[in-house]
Order: C-alpha cells, then structure tokens, then sequence
C-alpha cells in the first residue's frame, strides 16, 4: 500500500484540510431534542401553557390543541454530545361536567429529565398527564405530568450532508 507524505510547505494546508473534514462530519452528526405533548389520561385537564427550558434557556413551544395529534413534536432544538438538564412546566385548566368545583382551576405541573445526548442521538420527550391510580391517593396527586425519552440516530435522510473538504493543494516537488 502507498503511503503519502507531504512536503513541508503542504503540511499546514493539509492540516487545515482534515480539521475541516473532522468538523464538517461533526456539524452532520449533530443531535436533536423533539418534544410532543399527549395524550393525556384526564378528560378535565385542559392544558392551557407549556414551557420548556434546555440547560436553564428557554425552548420556544407551540401549545397544541385539545385532540391535536400526539405524534406531531410542538417544540424542537439542537442539542450539542453531553449532559443536559430538560424542565416542562404545564399549566392546565380544570373543566368538569361531573366534578363542577374544579371548573376555571388552574393547575401547575413541573416535570424534570437528566439527558445524556451522544452526537447524532434524536432525543424524543413525550410529555403527558397520567393518572395515578389507588383509592388513597390524594385529591391534589391523582394527576401527574410524566415525561418519557426515547433516543434513537437520526437517520441519513434526516443528517445534512457535509460537503467533502477540498483537496489539499500539492507542493512542487
């Protein structure tokens, strides 16, 4: 097998060549946070607001519509290789036929996610209210915001494709 050697005078262009190349296939392998919101287990939960912070910076969120579909994600953001620390805030209104005391509340629910992202990883965060089952549970924790993560590689469709760095400029010999 040949080997290459570069002469003196290519060696930084040719250095500045494979940096580029390493960070281009970098900025393709780069990861993503999908949030969607749903399907709740409370037909008296309204959800009135949604935010969202990624490492304490707000996330901007598209509150979704009673019935929207589940499976549409309503906030998305880049994320870099590491840890990163998911807040949902949710604000829901209470409306009841059955239960008319709860109608016009306001409930607050918090939820929190440790996130340990490697390059190219779709992190998808499914935010939903469940319900808490149990005849001794209290009034004020039947209901519970859950967030759920699943990772899974963003497939080549999905990852930009790096323009292959130029050649290195040969140095007469």
């Amino acid at each position: 097998m040949p080997t290459f050697a570069a002469p003196p005078a290519a060696r930084p262009a040719l250095a500045l060549a494979l940096l580029l190349a390493g960070a281009s296939r970098a900025a393709a392998a780069e990861s993503r946070l999908e949030l969607r919101y749903g399907p709740d287990e409370s037909a008296w939960l309204t959800l009135r607001s949604l935010q969202v912070t990624l490492d304490g910076r707000p996330v901007p969120v598209a509150v979704p519509a009673r019935g929207a579909d589940a499976g549409q994600p309503c906030a998305t953001a880049p994320l870099h290789a590491g840890a990163h620390k998911l807040e949902v805030a949710a604000g829901y209104d209470g409306d009841s036929r059955v239960f008319t005391y709860v109608g016009g509340v306001g409930f607050n629910m918090h939820g929190l996610l440790q996130l340990d992202v490697q390059p190219g990883d779709v992190v998808a965060v499914r935010a939903r209210v469940l319900a808490q089952p149990g005849v001794t549970v209290q009034w004020q924790d039947r209901f519970r915001l859950a967030l759920d993560a699943t990772v899974r590689r963003a497939a080549a469709s999905e990852v930009a494709a790096a323009p292959e760095p130029a050649p290195a400029p040969q140095a007469a010999a």
